[in-house]
Parts: C-alpha cells; sequence; structure tokens
C-alpha cells in the first residue's frame, strides 16, 4: 500500500506542479560579452529563433545594460516590452511582424506573445541586468516542435539603456544577424553587428513546460513504474 501512496502522490504532483519539469529551449544570456544594441532603434529590434523541443511557454528572459555611449551619471529606469512572433514569412529571411498595436507591425508573422515590464533599474555602472518575465504558463501557449519564431524588446528609455548581444548560443540557434526596423520603408533588414564572433544574438532565454498531455502520460508512466516495482518484491 505504501508504494502505491507515493505513486499516487508522485502523479499528483507531477499533474498540479508541470513547472518543477520546465526547461529552456533558447538561452544567449550567458554567452561571452560582445557588442550592444542602443539608441532610440527599438521598433522592437528582433532576433531569429530556432528551437527543436517545444511546450508551452512558461518565462521569458532577457538582459539590458546602461548605454556606452550616454552621458546619464545615475542608474536609469525603463519599461520594457517583450514580444514573440512566429516565423510563418517564407517569401524572404526578414520578419514581417504582426502586433495589431502598432500600424506599422501589418505583416504576415502572427503576434504569439507580448508582455511588459516597468519600472526597471539598470544600473549606470555597466552591470548586466537580466529580468524575467514569469508565470506565463497559466496563458497555455504552446511552443511547437522544430518552430522559428521572431523575439525582441523595446525600452522605453531608448536613448540611455542598450541590449547587449552575446554568444555563443547555449540552447537552440540564431544567425549573426539582428533586425532593425526600417521606417522609410516599412520594413525589418538584418544588421550583422560587430564584433562578430561573440555578438551571435539578443541576450534572451526562452523556457517552457510540457503540454499537460505530456505531463499526464508522465505521471501516469512513474505510477505504473511504481506500482510494477511493488508487484515484483
Amino acid at each position: 500500500m505504501k508504494q502505491f501512496k507515493v505513486a499516487g502522490v508522485a502523479l499528483v504532483t507531477l499533474v498540479l506542479v508541470p513547472s518543477a519539469l520546465g526547461s529552456v529551449i533558447y538561452d544567449t544570456l550567458n554567452g561571452t560579452g560582445g557588442d550592444v544594441r542602443g539608441s532610440s532603434r527599438f521598433e522592437p529590434w528582433l532576433d531569429d529563433v530556432s528551437i527543436q523541443n517545444g511546450g508551452v511557454l512558461s518565462e521569458i528572459k532577457f538582459s539590458l545594460v546602461f548605454d556606452p555611449t550616454s552621458t546619464e551619471v545615475v542608474d536609469q529606469v525603463t519599461d520594457a516590452t517583450v514580444f514573440l512572433f512566429a516565423d510563418v514569412d517564407d517569401e524572404d529571411e526578414d520578419p514581417d511582424p504582426n502586433d495589431p498595436d502598432f500600424f506599422s507591425l501589418n505583416g504576415v508573422d502572427p503576434l504569439v506573445f507580448k508582455q511588459t515590464l516597468t519600472d526597471l533599474t539598470v544600473p549606470v555602472d555597466g552591470t548586466l541586468t537580466t529580468f524575467s518575465v514569469s508565470g506565463i504558463a497559466s496563458q497555455n501557449i504552446l511552443i511547437p516542435d522544430n518552430a522559428n519564431l521572431w523575439i525582441g524588446l523595446r525600452v522605453a528609455n531608448s536613448f540611455h539603456i542598450a541590449m547587449p548581444l552575446t554568444g555563443p548560443v547555449s540552447v537552440g540557434s540564431t544567425d549573426p544577424d539582428i533586425y532593425n526596423f526600417q521606417g522609410f520603408s516599412g520594413s525589418y533588414s538584418g544588421l550583422t553587428p560587430s564584433p562578430g564572433p561573440n555578438t551571435s544574438g539578443l541576450a534572451f532565454q526562452i523556457s517552457v513546460v510540457p503540454e499537460p498531455a505530456t505531463v499526464s502520460l508522465m505521471a501516469l508512466g512513474s505510477a505504473a513504474f511504481l506500482a510494477r516495482r511493488r508487484r515484483f518484491r
């Protein structure tokens, strides 16, 4: 009987607390230092993301840094909005995002997720600071396996705050370019930043948890395994 109780606990834990099984599917946060992307050209800046194993979107982390070209002498505060678009446009290799809140972003790549964090403090001493958009799993946004995405960021205080470019990618993949919005043409174009070797992408991390059906199957498998062990004792 004791083994069945353990199996029951395992089942309940896996079904009700899937966040314990969360995994990172894309990561450039911890790469070596490279260039930064600053000034007011967040429209938003976008970067391409390719992942292998999907799941329910649970967390997005990003890093900001004080813009080294700024003459400010105090810590800076900003709001920051994270964007995630599905890459469905096969006509070219550039983003074609669609966000109903911005008339200029009216392409075919649909908006998957957007959220704004407020009153973020970025130290004037140049320390790279990482922020987290968490608790997303309750929205049940499914990222499929082998997905291609565009991830981006817009900051309110773009005159004094920049986003670091880091590399190499430790999970997932990206190309050497980042993508800037060209106001005169109303479209995005790729730009390969320098120095090249350490600037594989904008500093992001994406995490998911398994789909509910997958979690349930894993839980049932755990319960069956424990029950089988009891039967053969």
